[in-house]
């Protein structure tokens, strides 16, 4: 999570005027290039920049331009460094810098600027204003937070045992990554790491495809046993596995893979 002080630092106190704005910057795992903000409009136009990378490969990155409007996000993605071969680079998409052209009641048009280059590109985007409603959120008490953080912390060691996997050869133990609460919504989640399998034959080996991990997101929701959502698996010599990043956010759960894409979850509370 990002610092939320730290964006108003950089990007100006206007980011407190747009309902949301600021619990959604700071919810990115990728770097923030630069905000653009309209409150009148209740709409604000982002620069991401967002990098991945699997194994021995290289870095890919790329300049994601968005809009932000009454909880509502679109965005458009520009890889301007390839991932695997620098002869596709092109850093006329490194797009750094927003403005805001024109805003109607259902359409955003927005000017994304390479400064590196010198290079420009219109950009529309299509999400339509709502009507304000002003909706008061449930007041939680320091002791129903300290009782579901003690669930939570309960039910993931409760997950965790029941995923221990006693293998002689295996070298991980199970383990929950990291983990996310919205006292708000009484919902928590989490990932989980395990070892699952191995084709080495000895400690000392290292097999043709090495160890096998997964990570999995699992949801708790209230008082209800935890439930997995999703998972991924690979063995160490095929390609990377990692889910890292959680946070939830506008009813839904969002993670970052192991090439550095978005996993989004929607979730009914």
């Amino acid at each position: 999570m990002k610092d939320k002080e730290e964006l108003i630092k950089q990007f100006g106190k206007g980011l407190r005027e747009v309902d949301g704005l600021l619990d959604f910057l700071a919810s990115q795992t990728s770097g923030i290039e630069d905000v653009q903000v309209s409150p009148e409009y209740q709409v604000a136009v982002y620069a991401l920049d967002r990098h991945w990378w699997s194994g021995s490969s290289g870095i890919g990155m790329a300049a994601v331009i968005g809009v932000y409007r009454d909880g509502q996000t679109d965005s458009k993605s520009f890889t301007y460094r390839d991932q695997y071969s620098a002869s596709r680079d092109d850093w006329s998409l490194y797009f750094n810098k927003v403005e805001i052209v024109r805003v109607t009641a259902d359409e955003i048009v927005v000017k994304a600027v390479a400064t590196r280059e010198n290079n420009s590109r219109q950009l529309t985007f299509y999400l339509e204003g709502k009507p304000a409603v002003v909706a008061k959120k449930p007041r939680v008490t320091k002791k129903e937070k300290e009782s579901f953080e003690s669930r939570v912390k309960e039910e993931m060691a409760r997950i965790k045992e029941s995923r221990q996997h006693n293998h002689p050869l295996f070298t991980r133990q199970t383990q929950v990554r990291e983990h996310v609460i919205n006292h708000e919504l009484k919902i928590a989640a989490f990932v989980l790491f395990e070892q699952i399998d191995t084709d080495r034959c000895t400690l000392e080996g290292s097999g043709w495809l090495g160890d096998q991990y997964r990570y999995s997101i699992w949801l708790i929701k209230g008082e209800a046993e935890a439930s997995q959502l999703c998972e991924d698996h690979a063995y160490t010599k095929q390609r990377g596995c990692d889910i890292r990043g959680l946070r939830i956010f506008d009813g839904k759960i969002f993670a970052t893979d192991y090439r550095g894409e978005e996993i989004e979850i929607k979730i009914i509370v």
